[in-house]
């Protein structure tokens, strides 16, 4: 007597097993390389709008503000973000009237496949107290174009928390 059974012989399975397995391993790191690029741009979006907060403290009071509060900018808590964000003293630049002052976001752990605790995406700006600020943005995470190296290197980018 025979059976008329229709189903996949094990040869039929083991190829659908191998080519799932070859797409996940073209699909994964992928994945994990914009996952990282997003960890990245939040921080860069948190400082941006520290940067708006203070080229408008600067119109208004003719320095930087040192102080979050002052800015009006409510800074995401450990607890909800993957950063720290520091803001460093007003600085005096090398011309008369110049000022600068770093802000920055610290990473709080692992992200994605990659260990970046302490390191940092950071911005820099600069007035000469005549024709507006002058941007800089530095990371020590990956080599994001959007990021431009500093002539002094890391000294100077690291406010303390």
């Amino acid at each position: 007597m025979r059976m008329n059974t229709k189903a996949f012989t094990l040869i039929e399975v083991l190829m659908v097993v191998i080519i799932i397995g070859i797409l996940a391993s073209l699909a994964i790191p992928g994945y994990i390389s914009f996952k990282e690029k997003a960890y990245i741009a939040e921080a860069q979006n948190i400082l941006d709008t520290m940067k708006t907060a203070q080229t408008t403290y600067l119109s208004q009071h003719g320095t930087f503000s040192e102080n979050d509060q002052e800015l009006l900018v409510k800074l995401p808590g450990t607890d909800t973000t993957r950063w720290n964000y520091a803001i460093g003293p007003v600085n005096p630049g090398p011309g008369p009237k110049e000022k600068k002052i770093i802000m920055a976001g610290f990473c709080t752990g692992k992200q994605g496949t990659q260990n970046y605790i302490g390191k940092y995406v950071a911005i820099r700006l600069t007035t000469n107290g005549d024709s507006g600020v002058t941007v800089e943005w530095k990371s020590d995470i990956g080599s994001d174009s959007a990021m431009v190296e500093g002539v002094d290197g890391d000294a100077g980018w690291k406010p303390n928390l």
